[in-house]
């Protein structure tokens, strides 16, 4: 939720720090860690649009 937030108010840098600190947790299943490695993807993409 923080890192939507982050990316609601443009800050999506921090919003990477935070979908990267959520993949490094090892307990995190492989269906959402596909979906974090997504959202990641995205906005790396749009930080180089931008």
């Amino acid at each position: 939720m923080k890192a939507m937030l982050e990316i609601r108010e443009g800050n999506l840098s921090q919003a990477l720090e935070i979908y990267n600190d959520i993949l490094n947790n090892n307990e995190l299943s492989d269906t959402l860690k596909s979906r974090v490695q997504d959202m990641i993807s995205v906005l790396t993409e749009a930080q180089a649009n931008s």
